[in-house]
């Protein structure tokens, strides 16, 4: 009789320890969808809810601020993530990065007290190296930079020859503004449209065939470049007619600052010439392309002049006039706006939304970590008078709530995604545009993101009645869409299979984690040397109109201030793209973020990294920022 006595006890013991283990011990409630769960459960989460909502507020979109925020000043932020263990934790180290980022800028300073407010290219080597090497030191591995580490091409002094300005389109700080130039008014940039900004009196034609290599004759003759998918531009609409704002910072009697201007810049996709080699000669040359600069109009009016590779001194202008406009557009309207703001709209409706234990928020939670910290903190700082904005460029902090303003008048959900991006701006061919890292090393990316997110959907959502039941996800969509107070066009008002839910959470996981690293983390390797890209341009009495001189750049108090700036925000990351498995409460779900972090680190890493390699042996700018060793979970700066 004891012996069964024995075996009795012990199996209870035993499933006494594997029921809570699988977390059904008495009084608690498992991850599950809303319409799953036991009349008790239901009504703890609602309480639950019922708390969420009261904390993150979601105010709607006005004429001052254009995206839905969280309803939390700066001020009341430390106080409002005191009970957040995730926000709490993740801002305690953000602020000191951001304290030691300004301390090392003071220090700077202090070091270089009594030297020229004009600097020499010594002084912005030493400045760069200081500033990107700084941070590493006091944080150690959150703060390193790929480039460090990876292969990379880091002789500076060489971004801004031909070669390198025009990859820095493709691999660059902002490798999102590039356009093919078509006949078609829904793919790329229509050539119709673009027409009526162009300079009527530069001979586009022969700039063109020059490029190539090759006499274009006639209109028809450049109308075949433009169907063959030759021809690539930049275009910046919201910076036409930018406000100017006067110059806060540098009063000099011998300086006038530039506008910020709404440049035109050309390129072309010339083919390059067969190798003299037997092995070609036999088996043929399949081709390849090398896109080129061909013109850069300085403004968008007509009337604008137009330099080409050609015009020594002013061409060098030129490019850093595009330079200027590029990372002043691209850093309020795709980085801020189209990836900051609209996260956070996602981000405060999940936690007004979704409970707890919904199986979505068990992920996306980690996917939102640092975003309302980034935002609530940062977004005031750029777009206040006399703040970073104001300081660095002309536009000030008017010229930058416009390009806000701008950005969420044309805010879609879908355009967001990243092939439909691709596809819109007519650079998914190969054929015409074989580099572009970018947009190569994001497919592999994207792919291994919709896998996980496919994987993980799965396991709770079986059915399109799962979705359709599941009146968390149903409120946390309208709320989004513009019927709710989030207002993101193309959202959907509500999630009706499977499929779009997957959808959903792909697209938003690539805004956070692959649109944000692509305009964020280049930053530091390419905005923090000022030469490569300043944030402003003068002219200065002292230097020869004709042609480039180092006084046409800021002076050493703004160049400082870019410098600190972009190295700060280009550096942080405060941990690594799935790496949470060991947290999160479901067996099922464990599984499947393991499976896929150890993917990305054993399929998806190993093939970057060679490719990468390859790049740099062909004399290309690499680009390590989707190694998935170096990509964090989401918006963390």
């Amino acid at each position: 009789m004891w012996t069964y006595g024995l075996v009795g006890f012990l199996f209870f013991f035993v499933a006494l320890q594997t029921v809570q283990i699988n977390g059904f011990e008495k009084g608690y409630c498992k991850v599950s969808l809303p319409q799953y769960v036991t009349p008790a459960c239901s009504i703890k989460r609602k309480a639950g809810l019922y708390k969420q909502q009261k904390e993150f507020k979601l105010n709607a979109p006005s004429a001052a601020m254009p995206y839905a925020r969280l309803a939390v000043s700066t001020k009341e932020y430390p106080k409002f993530v005191k009970d957040k263990p995730m926000l709490s934790s993740h801002l305690t180290e953000y602020a000191a990065m951001v304290a030691a980022g300004r301390k090392f800028q003071e220090l700077y300073k202090d070091m270089t007290k009594g030297r020229p407010e004009e600097m020499t290219y010594r002084d912005f080597l030493e400045l760069n190296k200081y500033m990107r090497t700084a941070l590493e030191k006091a944080f150690g591995h959150k703060m390193r930079l790929p480039s460090e580490y990876e292969p990379f091409q880091m002789d500076v002094t060489k971004y801004l020859s031909d070669k390198y300005f025009t990859e820095q389109r493709l691999a660059g700080a902002n490798p999102l503004g590039l356009q093919q130039v078509t006949l078609s008014d829904e793919v790329g940039l229509s050539f119709s449209n673009l027409k009526k900004n162009l300079n009527p009196n530069f001979n586009w034609k022969k700039a063109v065939g020059e490029a190539l290599g090759r006499r274009i004759n006639n209109n028809e003759k450049l109308k075949e470049v433009i169907e063959k998918g030759l021809l690539f531009a930049l275009r910046y609409p919201l910076a036409d007619d930018m406000v100017f704002m006067k110059d806060i910072v540098d009063d000099h009697a011998n300086r006038t600052l530039w506008p910020f201007y709404s440049p035109i810049a050309l390129f072309a996709s010339v083919e390059e010439k067969p190798p003299k080699n037997w092995y070609w000669k036999r088996w043929g040359w399949k081709g390849s392309h090398t896109l080129k600069p061909v013109a850069i109009q300085m403004d968008y009016k007509p009337d604008s002049a137009v330099f080409t590779p050609k015009d020594g001194g002013k061409w060098t202008l030129a490019k850093l006039n595009v330079q200027v406009t590029d990372g002043g557009y691209s850093q309020m309207v795709d980085h801020l706006s189209h990836a900051h703001l609209v996260a956070e709209a996602v981000c405060v409706s999940m936690e007004r939304h979704l409970s707890h234990k919904h199986p979505l928020y068990q992920m996306l939670k980690f996917h939102c970590r640092g975003v309302l910290t980034a935002n609530v903190l940062c977004a005031p700082a750029l777009l206040a008078p006399g703040q970073f904005m104001h300081t660095l460029y002309a536009y000030g902090w008017k010229g930058a709530s416009k390009l806000v303003s701008g950005a969420a008048k044309s805010e879609d959900w879908i355009a967001h995604g990243f092939t439909e991006d691709l596809i819109n701006r007519g650079v998914d061919d190969r054929g015409t545009l074989p580099y572009y890292p970018y947009r190569d090393d994001g497919k592999i990316l994207n792919r291994a993101l919709e896998r996980f997110t496919k994987e993980y959907v799965q396991i709770y959502y079986k059915k399109k009645e799962d979705v359709l039941e599941d009146k968390e996800l149903q409120a946390f969509a309208k709320e989004i869409s513009v019927d709710g107070n989030g207002k993101i066009r193309r959202f959907p008002t509500s999630i009706r299979s499977v499929m779009q839910l997957r959808s959903i959470i792909s697209r938003f996981l690539w805004i956070v984690i692959g649109r944000h690293t692509a305009v964020n983390y280049p930053l530091t390797d390419y905005v923090s040397y000022v030469p490569n890209a300043p944030t402003k341009l003068y002219n200065d009495s002292r230097a020869p109109a004709d042609r480039f001189s180092l006084l046409n750049l800021p002076l050493r108090t703004v160049s400082e201030t870019q410098c600190a700036f972009t190295s700060s925000l280009g550096t942080f990351r405060y941990d690594r793209l799935l790496d949470y498995a060991s947290f999160l409460e479901d067996r099922a779900a464990r599984r499947v973020v393991y499976r896929n972090f150890c993917r990305l680190n054993e399929l998806v890493e190993p093939l970057l990294i060679r490719i990468n390699n390859r790049r740099l042996k062909d004399g290309h700018l690499a680009y390590p920022y989707f190694i998935p060793r170096w990509l964090p979970n989401g918006i963390q700066t």
